[in-house]
């Protein structure tokens, strides 16, 4: 599994945290180096006589730009020099946007500690935006001046917020590239009704109050990674009962009153890894029957109240790895038949009240090896089956009596 956060959301995060090392000046800003990038920087601060400052995506535009209190370019470095733009005059986005200000793909605005007095009506004039807007802490408690918004092709972040506890603004929102709520105090996402797609990563955490995504109906696609964490009180999720694909990982863990999976039940495939952890109260994945395909890992770990994987019936492939770890009340991997083929290894540990593996007998191709706890289980596999036949070259832990503590004589 990919242990870093993707894209956009890197971005923000090296930005807000201010963390890099400081690199260089331009025209009396101090701008530091994105270290994920070759080359580039992320602008940090502005001087007396430039009141604003953009931030670009330096791993793709590779450059920076500084500009005046007019809007203008003054000065600029690498790919940016060929980009121009026109922005609010001033670093805390008061005043608000017309399409003009934000329609540069690679443009990334920050609007810190925002208020709802400088959420004013100038963002009326918003419809389009092609670059990422980001609304990172604040005490705004109303965006409703966002209600034109209909297209957000490069992104919309509202972060760091426990204020807002409502959405109500982007009703009329239907695509967006990257799209977060992190750490903000709403309960639900009822305002998302238009939302059909995020073509980038759509991530939604931290957000303690939030109990359901009934809302979010109409979305029918993820571009990049879907990762919902950290919703402590996060109920069901059949708002989402519309996804069909995940263009990258899906990451569902530590939402820790989820019981259930339900509202997946249209989702066929994962084009990356598939990550199902830390949900204390999750007791079923039945609402996963459609799925078919995980182009990365499969990882179910960590889950002490999942009784049974069912769910995963349609399931034929994972292209990475297969791994089910620590989940104390599962008693049969019943559900797996159609697996066939795992690209990498297969790996069961810790599952203490695991007895029925015979799920397994159907897989024909594993791409490296199987491991399974030193014990013997109840139900074991069919000695016919390719795991049992390849036993010498596919089972790693292999033991004097392990090959008769899982296969059949």
């Amino acid at each position: 599994m990919k242990k870093t956060i993707l894209g956009a959301l890197a971005l923000i995060t090296m930005s807000i945290a201010a963390s890099a090392a400081v690199t260089s000046t331009i025209d009396g800003v101090t701008a530091t180096e994105n270290p994920a990038c070759t080359e580039g920087y992320v602008l940090k601060a502005e001087n007396e006589e430039t009141d604003k400052t953009v931030t670009y995506d330096s791993c793709d535009t590779l450059g920076v730009a500084v500009l005046d209190v007019e809007g203008n370019v003054i000065s600029s470095t690498g790919k940016a020099a060929a980009l121009s733009t026109t922005i609010a005059a001033d670093n805390t986005c008061e005043g608000g946007f017309s399409n003009e200000g934000i329609q540069d793909s690679g443009q990334v605005i920050q609007c810190p500690d925002i208020s709802t007095a400088a959420l004013s009506e100038g963002y009326l004039n918003l419809t389009e935006a092609k670059g990422v807007l980001i609304f990172a802490g604040g005490s705004y408690t109303d965006i409703s001046n966002l209600k034109n918004l209909t297209e957000a092709d490069g992104g919309l972040a509202f972060m760091n917020n426990e204020n807002l506890v409502s959405l109500a603004g982007l009703e009329n929102l239907e695509n967006a590239g990257v799209f977060y709520l992190m750490n903000l105090g709403i309960t639900d996402v009822d305002e998302l009704e238009s939302l059909t797609s995020a073509t980038g990563e759509l991530i939604i955490m931290l957000n303690k109050n939030l109990v359901n995504m009934d809302g979010l109906n109409s979305l029918t696609s993820v571009g990049g990674m879907l990762s919902i964490n950290d919703n402590e009180n996060l109920i069901d999720i059949d708002g989402l009962n519309s996804l069909t694909s995940v263009g990258g990982s899906f990451w569902l863990d530590k939402n820790s009153s989820l019981t259930d999976v339900s509202g997946l039940n249209s989702l066929t495939s994962v084009e990356d890894d598939f990550l199902l952890s830390e949900n204390s109260s999750l007791t079923s994945i039945s609402g996963l029957s459609s799925l078919t395909s995980v182009e990365g890992a499969f990882q179910l770990k960590n889950n002490p109240s999942l009784t049974s994987i069912s769910g995963l019936n349609s399931l034929t492939s994972v292209g990475g790895v297969f791994q089910l770890n620590d989940n104390p009340s599962l008693t049969s991997l019943s559900g797996l038949s159609s697996l066939t083929s795992v690209g990498e290894f297969l790996w069961l540990n810790n599952n203490p009240n695991l007895k029925d593996i015979s799920a397994l007998n159907n897989i024909t191709e594993i791409g490296d090896y199987v491991w399974f706890d030193d014990r013997e289980y109840e139900v074991k596999m069919d000695a016919n089956s390719y795991i049992c036949q390849n036993y010498d070259t596919k089972v790693t832990n292999k033991s004097t009596t392990l090959k008769s503590n899982i296969c059949n004589n």
